[in-house]
């Protein structure tokens, strides 16, 4: 797997479908995609998209791009990202970074980013990929004094000191190192710092990465490509330099973890939480099946409002060839004829008909008598005046623990809590604790047991009673058919023709007597 790689880049633009089938030739199995340019990140989700399974993507705002945009720019495209890592599977890091060897004028401002971009990240669950340069020291305190820990990350292009090193595993959280093609150029300073520190390096903390279209390896035999830009179908070349240099280091360690090329590809597949179809989980990784723990299956809420739907069906058929027969019968009242006991399920059948669905592959995950209060505020009411549901100002909604048959439960450090997942496309939706609350966006509370999901990551689906109705059509007249109705014409563009009269020859003729 290819953990770092740029196909977002103009020197791709043309033969991007051939790199793509060079690099499953070669035996890629999927590759990670990012882009130094801020203004590239919808491409990477276009690719994640058009090659899904196979691309996947990191956002976030690289420091060469501290420059690109102020305050306000730079926290729009923060929220954007946000939302991006909400919705899309494929998103499975943030990139973020420090760059202490440019002028001192951007330090502050990268600091800053870097530690907006680890709070998002911590708040998404999700790992970092950390481009540094001269900047191991400031990196391990920032990380050191987060408020929320971060799940895990990565150090792209890592070639510095035994100390530095050291000083990186000690964080609280793991922390893992991506070797690139760098590694297969003992002449450049940065090839030659990463040749030195890799036979320290836990094995089991290796990544690779192509990092193309940049350092292409220079073991490559042909002379030809060695002198081309950089693409996923070379990381073999990188795996041939790392097992030369690791030598009589790695064989201690192969015998317990099996081959090397294995080992990275389990530790990069872990890092980034990618699971290939139908893919055991990896070891290390821990995946909780909650099944729904009424003992009659008849009577959970899905199964029950799917059979009302089908109930409702069968009278809305039953009742169309009543009418056929006896059209009066559908002037007269049965509000009178219901009793208090049936008005209360009917109430119930109604709010088990508001389903909730994954905004990533429209699986139906629950209802909303699934859902759990916390502390004096609900997810919604209905309203019997305008037939809508009125949402209040939280952002998350609560499940009830013996709701979550179709979620996985992705434990993190500890098994007392990780994060929530659609069980069908793998879509992050939310996280739970079974140590402690989930506070609200609303400041409270939740239940323990805390089964939180974020409203950015469903869909509502509405019964048609929910829906209000549309305005009447504009009439025009009426004909012996019945009203016509009015036809919104697009309005016609009047030509104007503009005669040249200010040229020269213009005011040369002109008669000023």
């Amino acid at each position: 797997m290819d953990v770092a790689c740029g196909l977002a880049n103009r020197r791709f633009e043309y033969d991007l479908g051939k790199v793509i089938a060079r690099a499953k030739q070669t035996g890629v199995d999927g590759i990670v995609i990012y882009s130094n340019d801020f203004d590239k990140q919808k491409a990477l989700e276009q690719l994640a998209k058009d090659y899904s399974g196979f691309i996947y993507f990191s956002i976030g705002i690289h420091p060469d791009n501290i420059k690109r945009g102020n305050d306000k720019i730079i926290a729009q495209k923060l929220e954007a990202f946000k939302e991006m890592a909400l919705t899309m599977p494929e998103c499975v890091a943030i990139v973020a970074g420090l760059d202490l060897s440019r002028e001192v004028g951007t330090h502050y401002a990268q600091e800053k980013l870097f530690n907006d971009q680890l709070a998002m990240a911590s708040s998404l669950e999700i790992p970092v990929v950390i481009h540094q340069v001269a900047a191991v020291e400031q990196v391990v305190e920032k990380l050191t004094n987060l408020e929320t820990p971060i799940s895990r990350c990565a150090i792209h292009n890592f070639s510095g000191s035994i100390k530095e090193m050291e000083s990186l595993l000690g964080l609280p959280f793991p922390v893992y190192f991506i070797i690139t093609g760098l590694i297969c150029d003992p002449n450049s300073e940065q090839g030659s710092g990463m040749r030195q520190i890799l036979p320290f390096l836990p094995l089991n903390r290796l990544m690779v990465a192509t990092d193309a279209p940049l350092h292409t390896p220079q073991n490559i035999s042909d002379t030809y490509v060695r002198s081309q830009h950089n693409e996923p179908s070379n990381i073999p070349h990188i795996f041939d330099e790392i097992s030369s240099l690791l030598n009589s280091q790695v064989e201690i360690q192969v015998e317990k973890v099996g081959n090397v090329r294995e080992t990275i590809l389990n530790n990069s597949k872990f890092f980034f939480g990618i699971r290939y179809h139908d893919e055991a989980p990896l070891e290390g990784e821990v995946e909780i099946q909650v099944e729904n723990q009424v003992e009659n299956p008849e009577s959970s809420s899905l199964v029950t409002a799917m059979q009302n739907l089908q109930d409702l069906e069968v009278k809305d058929e039953e009742s169309d060839e009543e009418s056929d027969e006896a059209p009066s019968r559908s002037d007269q009242s049965t509000s009178d004829a219901i009793p208090s006991d049936a008005t209360s399920d009917a109430t119930q059948v109604e709010k088990e008909m508001i389903l909730f669905s994954c905004k990533s592959c429209r699986k139906r995950l629950f209802t909303e008598s699934d859902l759990s209060a916390h502390g004096t505020r609900n997810f919604g009411e209905i309203s019997s005046e305008n037939s809508s549901i009125e949402l209040d100002a939280c952002q998350v909604i609560f499940l009830q623990p013996d709701r979550l048959s179709n979620l996985n439960m992705i434990a993190g450090d500890t098994t007392e809590s990780g994060r929530l997942t659609c069980k069908t496309c793998g879509n992050k939706l939310g996280r739970y604790s079974t140590e402690g609350p989930i506070v609200c966006t609303c400041g409270l509370p939740s239940q323990v047991p805390a089964f939180a999901i974020k409203k950015k990551g469903v869909d509502i689906i509405l019964p048609l009673s929910h829906i209000q109705p549309g305005r009447d059509l504009e009439v025009d007249d009426e004909d012996d058919d019945g009203p016509v109705k009015k036809k919104k014409g697009s309005k016609k563009k009047k030509s104007q023709q503009r005669k040249n009269k200010s040229n020269l020859s213009s005011f040369r003729n002109k008669n000023f007597s």
